[in-house]
């Protein structure tokens, strides 16, 4: 949270393995979700500080879809995500999962459209990739 304290005003986007299912529709099989709230807390706390989305559970509010599996299949979770300022998310145009080869995740992979508006955010939206 504090590294982020610097971009507070800025489009921000974090991804990554966050190595924790966020709700019982992110995981299939093992303990509760709930055995991880304090790492579910502390991702919802940074949400909230800098209002993040977890793009891919907006754009699919209902639906399973895992990013990590245990080999029999037995324990699946969505563990990888991209969390993104209110403003970029609004912007999406697709986000997916999809099979990582020599991976034991899956990939996430995140689009956004250019419309007008986009546009008119200028260098900032332009340039966004130069700030990873």
């Amino acid at each position: 949270m504090n590294k982020l304290s610097n971009y507070a005003d800025e489009n921000i986007i974090v991804g990554g393995d966050f190595n924790c299912a966020l709700t019982e529709l992110d995981k299939m099989g093992g303990k509760p979700v709930e055995n991880k709230k304090r790492v579910r807390d502390m991702i919802s706390q940074l949400c909230d500080l800098y209002t993040l989305q977890d793009v891919w559970r907006e754009m699919n509010p209902k639906k399973k879809q895992f990013t990590w599996r245990d080999k029999a299949y037995k324990l699946q979770c969505r563990l990888d995500y991209f969390l993104a300022s209110q403003n970029l998310a609004n912007f999406a145009k697709e986000c997916s999962v999809v099979h990582a080869p020599g991976s034991d995740h899956c990939a996430v992979k995140l689009f956004f459209r250019q419309t007008l508006s986009t546009k008119r955010l200028g260098r900032d939206f332009g340039n966004l990739s130069h700030r990873f």
